[in-house]
């Protein structure tokens, strides 16, 4: 079984207007320093992360607790003043799983 899970910002759009017009530099390293914390606070729970977008990433979550992914979710959302969401999916493949989340990032539970 595998399970995948898809952080994504919420807003992200909305959200890069408040940087200011001359923002693309604070763009690049807010991604850059949110990708490096992403990947430390779930490498340190043995899982691996892919960014996919600016605003998404994918993390191989296998045995990763819900408890876990909220816990990471609010100490990245204070450290970054952001909002994030979360969607797990399991399958027999990772492209099942991959589908599962994403199927999940539809429904508006918590």
């Amino acid at each position: 079984m595998i399970q995948l899970s898809i952080l994504k910002i919420t807003e992200y759009g909305p959200w890069t207007l408040t940087l200011g017009s001359d923002r693309e530099h604070e763009l690049q390293i807010l991604q850059a320093s949110l990708y490096k914390e992403v990947q430390k606070l779930f490498s340190e729970k043995n899982c691996i992360v892919f960014l996919n977008r600016a605003d998404e990433f994918f993390v191989v979550s296998n045995g990763l607790e819900l408890e876990d992914h909220i816990q990471i979710q609010k100490t990245l959302e204070k450290l970054f003043d952001i909002r994030l969401t979360i969607s797990i999916g399991y399958g027999e493949s990772p492209f099942e799983a991959n589908l599962k989340a994403y199927e999940g990032k539809k429904i508006k539970l918590y």
